[in-house]
């Protein structure tokens, strides 16, 4: 299993490394048959604390582009941030729970595609799928 892990980029390497030992010991005990966990540390971006007009109509161009490859209502949480001059966003949406991975994992391909498409500029997107509650 390979991990991509955002932190706080005011840890030092040890402290974030310790955490992501952690997350990969306790991934093994509780994932039966795992035998394997590779993790990659970045630091995140801020988000800003004040979000300003500018935020605000990238995160409804996000949200709009979003809802042309997914229902508009299983979009849950859409937030954008701007790490020095660079933008990025993050979509969370939920998909029905019998969907094949493969499907899920091109839908999201897709809409990673069209979002760096119609919103020049967004320098890393994060795309996050979850089952639909029943």
């Amino acid at each position: 299993v390979d991990v991509h892990l955002e932190m706080s980029g005011a840890l030092t390497l040890r402290e974030a490394h310790a955490l992501a030992s952690s997350l990969e010991k306790r991934a093994k005990e509780e994932i039966q048959g795992l035998r394997e966990v590779t993790t990659h540390i970045e630091p995140y971006g801020q988000l800003s604390q004040a979000v300003d007009l500018d935020q605000s109509q990238l995160a409804q161009r996000v949200r709009s582009a979003a809802s042309e490859i997914v229902p508009a209502e299983a979009i849950h949480s859409v937030h954008v941030w701007q790490d020095g001059t660079a933008w990025s966003a993050s979509v969370h949406y939920s998909l029905p729970g019998n969907m094949p991975l493969t499907k899920a994992h091109a839908l999201s391909r897709q809409l990673e595609d069209r979002l760096r498409e119609r919103i020049a500029g967004l320098q890393r997107v994060v795309i996050h799928t979850e089952p639909q509650e029943e």
